[in-house]
C-alpha cells in the first residue's frame, strides 16, 4: 500500500501499539508537517479505502495486526477513523 496511508495506519493503528489519543497524534503528524500534498494524499487514499474498498482485509491485517471478519467491518472502522480525523461523515 502506498504512503502515506499505509505508513500512518501501520504506525498509529497497530493493535500492539495503540496509544491514547492516537487519532490526534495522526492528525497532528499530517497537519504539523506543513506537507499539504501528504495530507491531501492521505485524505484521498482514506476516502478511496472507504468508497472503493481499496484496502483488503489481508492488507490491513498485515499493516496493523487487526483481523476484521468482513470487508464491511473494515469499512466501518475506516469510516470511524475518517470521522475522528475530519469530524464529519460524508460516506453515510
Amino acid at each position: 500500500m502506498p504512503d502515506p496511508l499505509g505508513s500512518l495506519l501501520k504506525r498509529h493503528c497497530n493493535v500492539n501499539g495503540f496509544e491514547y489519543g492516537w487519532h490526534e497524534i495522526m492528525l497532528r503528524e499530517l497537519t504539523d508537517s506543513g506537507d499539504i500534498v501528504k495530507a491531501q494524499l492521505f485524505k484521498r487514499q482514506l476516502s478511496e479505502a472507504i468508497t472503493q474498498e481499496s484496502i483488503t482485509l489481508d492488507e490491513y491485517e498485515a499493516l496493523t495486526g487487526e483481523d476484521f471478519d468482513t470487508q464491511e467491518d473494515l469499512t466501518k472502522w475506516l469510516k470511524s477513523i475518517w470521522k475522528l480525523l475530519y469530524g464529519d461523515d460524508p460516506f453515510m
